[in-house]
């Protein structure tokens, strides 16, 4: 199973007196569309083509909900009924923009903390990129503990000097009840182990 976030240059958003809809560069649409999904069995639904759309998985006997979501403040109301649906899921949330630095949501983030991750007890984990950052902080919302994570590694060797993101990968795995986070490259075959990067809670 996989899923796709589209960001803000996948991604316009039309909001005015007279229409409300989002507009996907062609390739993105191209690329990832409902359609694709079709013969799956752990894609659940999605809302307006795959700008939000959830997926259901059962990793070591534990039922998730992936929930992936594009940059903006919408749909709340989508997301919060599909979360209550699968209460009993642990949910994993992807977003493109989130927060900004460490406890800082900026505006949007601070809608969707607000909104969504508040709001919903099975929300335990928040994964985000956005602005070329690497950090993590737990944040305790009524004694439940919520991971959230930034991770996007677009100026990691800036250009022209290096190649950019140079394919960093952030991998998240679930052992011996800790979440751990590992950075690793198949393009330079190399982790990366800088505290930002290799960290557990």
């Amino acid at each position: 199973p996989f899923s796709v976030s589209p960001g803000d240059h996948d991604s316009s958003y039309s909001n005015s007196n007279t229409e409300k809809h989002w507009n996907f560069r062609p390739y993105y649409e191209k690329t990832f569309p409902v359609s694709r999904f079709d013969d799956t069995i752990w894609y659940g639904d999605h809302y307006i083509t795959n700008y939000a759309f959830y997926a259901l998985v059962t990793i070591a006997d534990r039922d998730f909900i992936f929930i992936g979501t594009g940059k903006d403040d919408y749909p709340y109301d989508w997301m919060n009924d599909v979360l209550a649906r699968y209460r009993h899921r642990i949910a994993v949330i992807g977003r493109h923009a989130y927060l900004q630095a460490v406890g800082n949501y900026g505006a949007l983030g601070t809608l969707f903390f607000q909104q969504v991750v508040s709001r919903n007890e099975n929300v335990r984990l928040v994964l985000a990129g956005h602005v070329g950052k690497r950090f993590h902080q737990v944040t305790d919302i009524g004694g439940r503990k919520v991971v959230e994570s930034v991770v996007d590694h677009t100026n990691y060797y800036p250009l022209p000097e290096g190649r950019g993101a140079e394919g960093y990968l952030s991998m998240i795995s679930f052992r011996q009840g800790k979440l751990i986070s590992q950075t690793y490259s198949p393009w330079r075959r190399e982790y990366l182990n800088e505290p930002e990067e290799a960290w557990q809670v």
